[in-house]
């Protein structure tokens, strides 16, 4: 993955978004973030925090079409969100 960024910085932004989805909405929020849009996304996607994120945020992360990300690997977390959300509210 290489956006211009030296892996440091994404290394950096990895360690961020281990600490809450709000910096992700941070990030998300403010157009002057939007070329780290991408990077974040794809670290969010393959991270713990996927299954916490709320509607709005997950139906803007499906509905992009710049993520470099296998299918099947979508699915995979898409499922698992789902099996979450369907054990908290039973």
């Amino acid at each position: 993955m290489s956006f211009g960024y030296s892996q440091e910085v994404i290394n950096d932004l990895e360690n961020l978004l281990e600490t809450g989805e709000e910096i992700f909405e941070t990030i998300y929020k403010h157009e002057i973030f939007k070329d780290l849009w991408i990077i974040v996304w794809t670290i969010l996607f393959k991270s713990d925090k996927f299954i916490n994120l709320e509607v709005p945020l997950l139906e803007l992360l499906l509905k992009r079409d710049d993520l470099s990300l296998d299918e099947i690997d979508i699915w995979d977390n898409l499922i698992k969100w789902c099996f979450l959300l369907f054990n908290k509210i039973n």
